[in-house]
């Protein structure tokens, strides 16, 4: 796993995010994305050019990759949730006319390679929309990696159904007990390849899907 610890962000990327970077509800919790890695994950669809996103996790990103992906002909942006009443907040929240496509999933207790957790239980209309380009990991914090708590190492589960080879997967809150584990996982199961770490307040980690 390689460390880059200082992102590099220029200007253009910065003017991007900074508009929908705000200190308002419901964006004051510590459990919104912070806006450096934002800004990374900016520079990354930028880059990418993507035509199908994947977001675990609806809230403050949804808004800023609805407000700066590609929005051409054939373009899809998918956001799950556990939450609808959420979901609507975030949907008012966009202000835009090309929305994501919004999927509202349960919770539900998983085992994955002898680890037990909560992930999304994705519906197979969902998956119909991969495979895709981006895959970004976020979604609730519920304590230490134990059973019957929100477990992102899950969606290593999922990635032969919604992703395809080179598929560049974005993990937040990367610096994290549960979350290290989940890297460390994923590449001791051939899962991803190419894994880096940037050195935001809270880790963001990105690689490619194998």
């Amino acid at each position: 796993m390689h460390r880059q610890d200082r992102p590099a962000i220029s200007r253009a990327h910065l003017a991007v995010v900074r508009p929908t970077c705000i200190d308002t509800k419901p964006f004051q919790a510590d459990m919104s994305i912070e806006k450096t890695a934002m800004m990374v994950i900016a520079q990354m669809l930028l880059a990418e050019k993507p035509r199908k996103i994947l977001e675990f996790g609806s809230g403050l990103s949804t808004i800023v990759v609805n407000s700066i992906r590609p929005k051409y002909v054939g373009s899809v942006f998918v956001t799950v949730d556990d939450s609808q009443v959420w979901q609507k907040n975030i949907l008012d929240l966009c202000h835009s006319d090309f929305c994501p496509n919004f999927f509202s999933c349960a919770l539900e207790d998983q085992i994955f390679s002898g680890i037990f957790g909560k992930f999304y239980e994705l519906s197979n209309s969902l998956i119909g929309f991969g495979p895709f380009d981006i895959i970004l990991i976020d979604g609730p914090i519920q304590g230490p990696c134990f059973k019957n708590s929100f477990n992102r190492a899950m969606a290593g589960a999922v990635f032969s159904k919604i992703a395809r080879p080179g598929t560049l997967i974005i993990l937040d809150d990367a610096w994290r007990w549960a979350e290290l584990n989940a890297l460390r996982l994923w590449h001791d199961m051939g899962l991803v390849r190419d894994q880096v770490v940037y050195g935001t307040s809270r880790g963001l980690a990105a690689m490619r899907a194998v």
